[in-house]
């Protein structure tokens, strides 16, 4: 059971306190599985000016957690159709929700580089 603080962060209530989840009620969506996992990159990777800067991701504790936790209940030998869920989902977020009537150059690069990103951050795991 944990406590809800300033009405986005679950907090245990064990001793030491611990967060136990975040909640993101502005972002909340029903979209299928592999749209809304690929999101956790949104927390991981930063963007600046249109270009992603993802150093060392995976050492990032919080896409590891997020992994875990996604996860946990899922077979080893189906654990890579989850990442080919979210790969598919980023080909269908970058080509049909970015706002282009077709995806331009720009888009289709930035495509090829963030399908990297799940395949490096989670098939190791």
């Amino acid at each position: 059971m944990g406590i809800l603080y300033l009405a986005q962060i679950i907090i245990s209530d064990t001793e030491p306190p611990r967060i136990t989840g975040l909640i993101d009620w502005e972002g909340a969506t029903i979209l299928p599985f592999g749209m809304n996992a690929y999101q956790i990159r949104l927390i991981c990777v930063f963007n600046r000016h249109g270009v992603d800067d993802a150093p060392d991701i995976t050492a990032d504790p919080v896409a590891i957690a997020f992994w875990e936790g996604l996860t946990n209940a899922v077979p080893d030998v189906h654990k890579g159709a989850v990442v080919d869920a979210m790969e598919i989902s980023l080909i269908l977020i970058q080509v049909f929700w970015d706002g282009a009537p077709y995806p331009t150059a720009n888009i289709v690069k930035n495509t090829i580089e963030r399908l990297d990103w799940p395949k490096k951050m989670y098939r190791p795991l």
